[in-house]
């Protein structure tokens, strides 16, 4: 089981690990022995596998070469980094994460200060604005027939029309999902989705009243999704036409309209549920 603080000991005595800032924004699972003997090119059968409690500094062996194998002078390397890199990494790892906590705070404070489904500032000129979220859902749904192509079968239109909507927030998730890879992101995600799903839930609610909750609730749901997704865009420091397309997404919730989806990177927004 590889937990953190996760490290594996070469034949030489050399201890291979990830620091601090590597485990925090690293784009990878620092835990991972695997992930560590891949990234330093070393043979996963080669090593001595270790785990550390951040707690107690308690080491225990996590599989790898036998411990009957290692030789008194890689003893003496191990012990010596166990008693000194290895907690100076760790320390400093715990002071990232307040940082990162820091962050994930500040985030959650925005999300919670956006006047959902309020229309009350400008919309923008490169948004497709509908009244409601039917018509917007009906004008995406043409534009996405329009991008298959008139002349292709239904099989490959049917193909395509799927491919276009959404297109540039999958592309984004996507990037951002291989960015990442450290539980801080699912922090960060999980905290603004708490967040957004209760107050634009009760913004949604507030909007259409009890005849139409299963569309309030879409609603909230997406945007949610959107401020989950911001959220870890933002924490990983995603960069480029992904990052952007977090941000157009969400700057339609901050100006209190909803996101419908997007066709081929066009935003479909709407004024009311």
């Amino acid at each position: 089981m590889c937990n953190f603080f996760s490290f594996v000991v070469d034949k030489q005595g050399k201890p291979h690990y990830f620091e601090a800032k590597q485990q925090i924004k690293g784009g990878m699972d620092p835990h991972s022995h695997s992930t560590i003997t891949n990234f330093y090119g070393i043979d996963d059968d080669s090593v001595w596998k270790y785990e550390a409690d951040p707690r107690t500094y308690a080491v225990k062996y996590d599989g790898g070469l036998p411990e009957t194998d290692m030789k008194s002078s890689v003893e003496k390397r191990l012990d010596k980094f166990v008693t000194g890199k290895m907690i100076k990494v760790i320390e400093e790892w715990k002071q990232e994460q307040v940082v990162l906590q820091k962050e994930i705070d500040a985030i959650v404070d925005e999300v919670k200060a956006i006047e959902w489904f309020s229309k009350k500032g400008k919309p923008l000129k490169k948004w497709k604005l509908h009244k409601n979220s039917a018509a917007a859902g009906d004008a995406a749904w043409a534009a996405a027939k329009a991008a298959a192509g008139a002349a292709a079968k239904d099989a490959a239109r049917a193909a395509a029309r799927a491919a276009a909507w959404d297109a540039a927030w999958d592309a984004a998730r996507a990037a951002a999902k291989a960015a990442a890879g450290d539980a801080a992101w699912d922090a960060a995600k999980d905290a603004a989705w708490a967040a957004a799903k209760d107050a634009a839930w009760a913004a949604a609610w507030a909007a259409v009243g009890a005849a139409a909750k299963a569309a309030a609730w879409a609603a909230a749901s997406a945007a949610a999704k959107d401020a989950a997704w911001d959220a870890e865009a933002r924490i990983i420091n995603l960069k480029g036409k992904h990052r952007k397309h977090f941000e157009d997404r969400m700057e339609v919730w901050r100006r209190g309209y909803g996101l419908l989806c997007d066709v081929n990177g066009i935003l479909y927004v709407y004024e009311t549920i």
